[in-house]
């Protein structure tokens, strides 16, 4: 099933569009749902059950860059010193592992320890730092956090308050 607004009168043009069919919900900015419609799985039985409409207005946001080695976060919203959050995020592989265990193999300090020697060679070099980046997820850090410059375009983008 595909839902579609194709009009809205007095909705802000900075609302978010909740729609509820079933146990699936989608959410989308207003303009969002006016281009492209909402998909949800349905059967042709199901078409009977209600859809819950909900338009919502944010009163606060934030951008988080996450860091690959961290869980715990805490968030001050732009523009309301009133409003904090906690958050902690983990990755599925974490869920599947068993929340969040760290286990270090004697073959993985090994290999952590020889990415650190003196390389012989410019490749190796060149390896070792690829491995070193993708190892500790910097490459995706420093994308995450050059996108969320952009995005924001603050006044002093190194000034981390």
């Amino acid at each position: 099933m595909e839902v579609l607004v194709t009009d809205c009168i007095g909705v802000p043009a900075d609302a978010i569009v909740s729609v509820r069919f079933g146990p699936t919900r989608r959410q989308a900015p207003l303009a969002a749902v006016c281009a492209n419609s909402l998909k949800f799985p349905s059967h042709p039985e199901a078409i009977c059950e209600p859809l819950k409409i909900e338009v919502l207005q944010p009163i606060a946001s934030a951008r988080l860059v996450l860091h690959p080695n961290k869980d715990a976060y805490r968030i001050s919203f732009l523009g309301n010193s009133d409003l904090a959050m906690s958050l902690t995020v983990k990755s599925l592989k974490d869920l599947k592992d068993g929340v969040g265990i760290k286990t270090e193999q004697v073959g993985d300090r090994e290999s952590r320890l020889a990415a650190m020697l003196p390389q012989k060679s410019f490749q190796d070099a060149a390896s070792s730092a690829r491995d070193y980046l993708e190892g500790h997820g910097l490459l995706k850090y420093v994308q995450a956090l050059l996108h969320a410059i952009i995005q924001t375009r603050p006044k002093d983008p190194k000034d981390d308050r």
